[in-house]
């Protein structure tokens, strides 16, 4: 499985691959972190595609906990 994070405006892009579907919020816990102590920026709006490894428990908490907004394109869209 591949993840990508991509940063619309500074154009970067970040590629990680995983062996499983679970390993995607403690991936973007660290991804996070990063941002902000390497860039010091915070993340402010994330787009998903709407595949489930997106809307578990912990990953709505976390956003909601950071002030993160969330959406999810819709159905069939990548």
């Amino acid at each position: 499985m591949v993840v990508t994070f991509i940063d619309d405006c500074y154009c970067i892009t970040w590629i990680f691959l995983l062996k499983q579907k679970s390993e995607v919020f403690p991936l973007f816990e660290k991804v996070f972190r990063m941002i902000h102590t390497q860039f010091r920026k915070s993340i402010r709006h994330l787009l998903f595609d709407n595949g489930r490894e997106y809307v578990t428990h912990d990953m709505t908490k976390f956003l909601f906990e950071q002030v993160i907004v969330h959406e999810l394109t819709y159905m069939d869209t990548p």
